[in-house]
């Protein structure tokens, strides 16, 4: 009940979604010489490296360790730029009976585009950590492929290029001249991201949720990484807009930070908040957490961490390690609901 998992993972860009999804969808064997962290790559079973089926072998860097794995297309649906892969042998097999990795890109109105990766894994025991840090390589291949498809979409429009789409009456209007305009609003569409991590639990939902909606003064004393916390404005800390600061370690380094509530929904086991102050305001200019906890038919639950961000600048990483304090926080509070 609790080996699956699920962690997505939504990445602005500058390129076109179709002219991104080909790297993916058609020149997967040209990878290796445009992603830093993907050293090298062979077709392994098949005829064609995107042939539904066919088994490619890859060496990458994922994690800080160098490791081989195996990876299989199980679907593309081009009309929709989107891919699903299978991943398997080396040290994923190790960790994971399934691993498997989704891309979808989807084109903006305002140009560009957001690519949405996801991956789907089950561990082999408890002790096994969710992949995190396949999150990181994600991330950064995201960065090396769109700089790749920009540079060659900007080749094939020519001269001082432009950005051009069409709004409502049917009027094709120039968005923007790039060498000129280009900055603020592109700059904007690669800062902010989303990071979901889907977590089972053996709680029901509603027990779970109360941890958070109803006795969020007694975390210290539940999740072992969360060390104080204090009401630092209002008169209850579960009042929307009640502001509370907290000291905790994530990434292995104490900060601090402040919290406030934005919104609740106890029907649907749903928490809303706003995290702002310490080190997470130096990194980000908004940075909100939304969990929901949904039973499940068979028992238990599934808990929905949600972290939606601004960055300050684009070397900025995403808060990935915010996912393992969540993690930790999440076995902690369950562990605690059934024993209560």
């Amino acid at each position: 009940m609790v080996l699956k998992g699920k962690v997505v993972t939504e990445l602005g860009i500058r390129s076109p979604a179709a002219k991104f999804f080909n790297g993916y969808a058609k020149q997967l064997h040209n990878l290796p010489n445009i992603i830093d962290t993907l050293h090298e790559g062979n077709l392994h079973e098949g005829d064609d490296w995107h042939d539904i089926g066919a088994v490619k072998s890859w060496t990458l860097t994922t994690g800080g360790k160098v490791e081989t794995l195996k990876e299989s297309i199980e679907a593309i649906d081009e009309q929709n730029n989107s891919i699903s892969f299978k991943i398997f042998d080396g040290e994923v097999s190790k960790d994971y009976k399934m691993f498997k990795i989704h891309l979808q890109v989807i084109d903006k109105e305002e140009g560009g585009a957001v690519t949405v990766w996801t991956i789907e894994y089950e561990k082999m025991n408890e002790d096994i950590k969710p992949p995190y840090h396949f999150m990181d390589i994600i991330t950064a291949a995201t960065k090396d492929v769109d700089d790749h498809s920009l540079r060659q979409f900007s080749r094939m429009l020519k001269g001082s290029w432009r950005w051009i789409f069409e709004r409502k009456y049917g009027k094709i209007l120039e968005l923007m001249e790039i060498e000129v305009q280009s900055g603020a609003l592109m700059a904007l569409m690669v800062l902010k991201g989303k990071v979901v991590t889907e977590l089972g639990i053996r709680s029901p939902a509603a027990k779970f949720f109360n941890g958070y909606a109803k006795q969020i003064h007694n975390l210290p004393n539940i999740i072992d990484t969360l060390h104080e916390g204090n009401l630092h404005e209002g008169d209850d800390w579960h009042d929307i807009g009640a502001v509370k600061s907290w000291t905790l370690t994530t990434g292995g380094k104490v900060e601090t930070l402040k919290e406030s509530i934005e919104a609740i929904d106890e029907q649907n086991n749903s928490i809303s908040f706003k995290v702002f102050d310490g080190e997470v305001s130096k990194d980000y200019k908004m940075f909100k957490v939304h969990l929901q906890v949904i039973d499940k038919e068979e028992g238990g639950a599934v808990t929905v961490w949600t972290i939606e961000y601004e960055k300050m600048n684009e070397d900025i990483k995403p808060p990935y390690h915010f996912l393992d304090f969540i993690t930790a926080a999440t076995k902690d509070v369950d562990d605690h609901v059934l024993k209560a």
